[in-house]
C-alpha cells in the first residue's frame, strides 16, 4: 500500500515540477478596473479590437535577458481594459474584433505601438507601454491622440510580479486614457 502512494506522490511531484518549468516564460495578462471617477455617461461606443504594432512579441525581459511573454493576447487584454472601463463609467460599449459601420454613436479604434516590462534587478522593474488611439462619430475622426506612459516598482521577491507590474501599468495608461475619450464623447 505504501509503495503505490509513494510512486504516485513522485509522478505527481514529476508532473508539477514540468508544469512549473514550462510556464516560466509566460505570464498572466489580468486586469483590475483602475477606479477612474468620471461623471456619467450617456453615449454609446463601440471598441474594436486594438491592432498589436509592437516590434516584438515579447512583453517582457528577466533580469537575465530572458523574453517572456503573455498567456494571453496583448491586444484582447488592452481592447478589453479599454472596454471595460468605459462600461464601469455609464457608457452603453459593444466589444468587435473588426471595424465596420455600428449602430453606436462613437467607435474607438486604435493600436498597440509598445508595451514592456524590463526586470533591472532581483527587485527593480521599469515598464512601458505605448497606445494610439482614434475616436470616430459616423466614420469621421472627432478625436485622436497618442498615449504613453512609464511605470517602475521596486519589490519583493514573489510569484507573480511581472503580472502585477503590467496590470499596474495598464491602470496607470487606464487613467490617462479614459478620461480623455470622454471628455471627447459630446
Amino acid at each position: 500500500m505504501k509503495a503505490p502512494i509513494r510512486a504516485g506522490l513522485i509522478i505527481l511531484l514529476a508532473v508539477a515540477a514540468l508544469i512549473g518549468c514550462s510556464g516560466k516564460n509566460a505570464v498572466d495578462l489580468r486586469y483590475a478596473p483602475a477606479g477612474i471617477n468620471v461623471a456619467p455617461c450617456a453615449k454609446t461606443i463601440s471598441v474594436v479590437a486594438l491592432a498589436d504594432k509592437r516590434e516584438q512579441i515579447a512583453v517582457g525581459e528577466t533580469k537575465d535577458g530572458n523574453p517572456f511573454f503573455g498567456k494571453t493576447s496583448v491586444t484582447e487584454w488592452v481592447s478589453k481594459a479599454l472596454y471595460d472601463e468605459l462600461a464601469k463609467s455609464g457608457c452603453r460599449v459593444e466589444f468587435h474584433d473588426k471595424e465596420y459601420a455600428f449602430d453606436t454613436d462613437y467607435t474607438l479604434v486604435g493600436e498597440i505601438e509598445e508595451l514592456f516590462v524590463k526586470q533591472k534587478s532581483l527587485t527593480d522593474y521599469s515598464a512601458s507601454m505605448r497606445l494610439k488611439l482614434d475616436v470616430k462619430a459616423d466614420g469621421q475622426k472627432v478625436f485622436g491622440k497618442s498615449f504613453a506612459t512609464t511605470y517602475s516598482k521596486t519589490t519583493i521577491v514573489s510569484p507573480g510580479v511581472n503580472s502585477k507590474v503590467l496590470t499596474e501599468l495598464l491602470q496607470g495608461m487606464m487613467r490617462e486614457v479614459v478620461p480623455e475619450i470622454r471628455d471627447n464623447l459630446k
